[in-house]
């Protein structure tokens, strides 16, 4: 279908939410109130002062959303996708704040938690979850009571909690490109008594496998299809209640994937194609356009193994005066990332660009919370600790083909210890019966110990001395000559920086009616600093990099009309960078550094409409606009853009900068119809999603650019077929990418002599796919 067809099916959903709806009739429905987490104590989605978007279990299931990469269509402002190269490591963008490398050194903007601890990583931060129960996605700094990482806001992942009753559910699903999943999980009987004995402990099991061969074939005889999907999950939970005062929760999950990695195709065909030995490949390999197959000699593994453990314990401490109700909540947890993969970045059958990554990482975290419920007052003040140890070992093999393939390569290691400790809190205070004021801070220290070795084949294979800067980051005496250990090898260079940040949080929330609230806030965040651990030159390693700050002014409303039927959020915010974490060239470190260079404000709008247009038809309606300019973007002219032969000349180049993965405009919407056929309930669902054109890193002469492009999905079932008395069966059919859109998630660019493009690959998004899932629920 021609985009501007679907369009115009955009902006007819659009008006719809316009129209008037019906009066309200005795047996009408409602929309379902949700109850979220985000200000750490369950709260009425609707009474909560953030531009909040929830998606429960049943839009989870319905929509096939089973990791965080499905939320760039269910939340404005948002974008998920996966970064260059892999498909379970994430490239998050809210609001404009973004990181779109997965190197360990580097932090996020947006916090992603699982129950409560944090997944510190983009790496691996794709991964399913057998049996979640609910997403929130906050947008906007979280910095007071979520901390550092989040000046783009942050994303609850909720798994289901055992419920202490016999009970289960299985899905199977089938497919094209030989799709095969299996989700299932059980619900044991609760074993005790609350107040008796041991108290009462009830488990849920759950496991999830999912088989499919790649969309993207390799023609060459080094492996099969591209990222093939083999995967699986399983999750262990268990609830104690010892009485109505305490209890404990507990779980272990576990995700493993053993495929290949995503295909990279050559995109643009530049100066690369006169090279010798290796043009005629990329000749041969150039497609503008996506591919069924191409050929590739080294894409051949991609396996990750994530663990982790959560534990949570509450006592209710009861009424304490003044203090209100109190609760005492701990929550702790341990997470491993162990990665091992071998790409192939050239899309070609030449060996001209391949790596292999190999992550050890491992994490644990405390946090400690004191929660407070009075008659006008809530409060909550905690205590948080985090540790992190990891090493990467990622060799690369660059151009042996220009080399008659004598097997050198560069040898890239790095490794850190990362610790941070905060104190924070927030009250809330209801001042008369229709406003509330509210006041939070946090202070955090963090300090991190990095390690970086890089031995280049140039140095190896004796055409560079280790006394030249480009030759290595290695530990050097004051001569700049290496320092080799007793076996005679190359040390790894070491840096340590300690840090804090304050990050305050002020608001007002006013309610003019019982349906409709607006606040207005004013909230502060952090990305954290460190020390690029991918620099080329000691120089660039030892530089460093400080915090990157955000202020955001916010108007927000939440509002719920017509009897309930109707429900309208909007927000308008504005965001003030201060020490953006930019990427420039250091001319003393004879490479792309990570420095403090630059400033930035985005302004936009969210806007977020649910309908229920008759008792069987419900519309959803997002849209997000956001408008990103950098005010400073300081680099030196090493390349005379200003033609004055100055290249130690200090410029700012804003005006030919943008913020990666960001769009201008985004929408979704969604229409899902439901009847009840006496042997089960009808369901048909067409969804709808609008993304802008954007960049995927932040130099437009050297960044792929993605242009505008919508996505169709649909689903059509029975569900809920009784075949017992507490038995049921559901039939879906459903259809993804509906008009088969070519779309590109990621990909990077081969430079030249900037800012000349010497060749550019990049991933495409998954063509159509279709096929039925079977439900059985007991």
């Amino acid at each position: 279908m021609p985009q501007r067809s679907l369009s115009k099916c955009g902006w007819g959903l659009a008006m719809a939410s316009l129209l008037p709806l019906p009066p309200l009739q005795a047996a009408t429905p409602v929309l379902e109130e949700v109850t979220v987490s985000a200000q750490k104590r369950a709260q009425p989605l609707q009474e909560v002062p953030i531009a909040l978007s929830a998606l429960s279990a049943q839009d989870l299931d319905e929509l096939k959303i089973t990791t965080i990469e499905g939320l760039t269509a269910n939340a404005p402002n948002v974008v998920v996708l996966p970064t260059v190269g892999g498909s379970v490591n994430a490239g998050i963008n809210i609001r404009g704040a973004a990181a779109t490398v997965n190197n360990l050194s580097r932090d996020a903007a947006v916090g992603v938690y699982l129950d409560g601890i944090p997944i510190a990583k983009a790496a691996g931060a794709i991964f399913d979850i057998p049996d979640l129960e609910q997403i929130e996605v906050l947008r906007g700094p979280q910095g007071t009571l979520y901390g550092k990482n989040t000046i783009g806001g942050a994303v609850n992942l909720i798994s289901a909690r055992p419920s202490g009753q016999l009970g289960g559910h299985l899905t199977t699903s089938y497919g094209n490109e030989n799709l095969r999943l299996l989700r299932t999980w059980i619900d044991t009987p609760a074993l005790g008594e609350l107040d008796e004995g041991a108290g009462r402990i009830a488990a849920k099991i759950s496991y999830f496998r999912k088989l499919r061969d790649g969309f993207v074939d390799n023609d060459n005889p080094s492996s099969k299809d591209f990222d093939n999907q083999n995967q699986w999950s399983t999750r262990l939970a268990l609830n104690w209640q010892l009485g109505d005062h305490f209890g404990a929760d507990y779980s272990h999950y576990r995700f493993d994937l053993d495929q290949r990695p995503t295909a990279l195709q050559i995109i643009e065909l530049g100066s690369y194609r006169t090279l010798p030995a290796f043009g005629p490949y990329a000749i041969a390999g150039y497609a503008p356009e996506r591919q069924d197959s191409i050929s590739n000699d080294a894409s051949l593994k991609s396996a990750v193994a994530i663990r982790g453990d959560t534990l949570t314990l509450n006592y209710d401490m009861g009424a304490m005066g003044g203090l209100g109700e109190v609760t005492l909540k701990y929550i702790g947890g341990t997470r491993t990332l162990d990665t091992d993969s071998l790409t192939d970045f050239d899309g070609t059958a030449a060996d001209f660009s391949r790596f292999g990554l190999y992550n050890e990482f491992e994490q644990s975290t405390h946090e400690l919370q004191w929660l407070g419920t009075g008659d006008s007052i809530n409060y909550v003040g905690g205590l948080f600790y985090y540790k992190d140890q990891w090493n990467t070992d990622n060799p690369r093999w660059n151009a042996q083909i220009l080399r008659g393939f004598d097997g050198v390569f560069e040898i890239n290691q790095r490794a850190a210890t990362d610790d941070s400790t905060a104190v924070f809190g927030q009250i809330d205070w209801r001042t008369n019966s229709w406003l509330s004021l509210s006041a939070g801070m946090r202070w955090t220290r963090e300090s991190k110990d990095v390690q970086r070795l890089r031995v280049t084949d140039g140095l190896r294979r004796g055409t560079l001395q280790a006394a030249n800067p480009a030759a290595g980051v290695f530990l050097r005496d004051s001569h700049g000559l290496a320092i080799l250990d007793a076996a005679g090898n190359y040390q790894a260079l070491r840096a340590r920086r300690s840090f804090s940040e304050i990050t305050p949080l002020l608001m007002a929330n006013a309610h003019l009616s019982d349906d409709v609230n607006i606040y207005l806030k004013y909230a502060t965040g952090f990305k954290s600093g460190g020390y690029n651990d991918v620099a080329s030159t000691n120089a660039e390693f030892l530089q460093g990099f400080a915090a990157e700050t955000m202020n955001t002014y916010e108007l927000g409303l939440k509002s719920q009309l017509l009897g309930d039927r109707l429900q309208v959020n909007a927000a308008l915010f504005y965001n003030d960078y201060q020490d953006y974490q930019a990427d420039v060239y250091v001319p003393e470190a004879l490479g792309i550094g990570v420095q403090n260079a630059a400033a930035a404000t985005a302004s936009g709008l969210e806007l977020e409409i649910k309908a229920l247009l008759t008792e069987r038809l419900e519309m959803s309606l997002s849209y997000g606009y956001l408008d990103f300019q950098f005010d400073q973007y300081l680099t030196p002219d090493n390349f005379d853009i200003n033609h004055n032969g100055n290249r130690d000349e200090i410029i700012d180049v804003r005006d030919s900068r943008v913020a990666p993965y960001n769009m201008r405009h985004n929408a979704a919407a969604g229409l899902r119809y439901s009847r009840d056929l006496g042997i089960g309930m009808a369901l048909a669902r067409l969804d709808y999603n609008f993304r802008d054109g954007h960049y995927f890193s932040s130099d437009p002469a050297t960044s792929l650019r993605s242009a505008a492009y919508g996505l169709w999905n649909a689903k059509l079932g029975l569900e809920e077929i009784p075949l017992g008395p507490s038995t049921t069966l559901s039939i879906d059919f459903w259809c993804r990418n509906l008009f088969d859109q070519e779309y590109l998630v990621s990909g990077f660019v081969y430079v030249g002599v900037y800012p000349a493009r010497a060749m550019a690959v990049g991933t495409f998004g998954d063509p159509r796919s279709f096929g039925v899932d079977v439900k059985l629920a007991f």
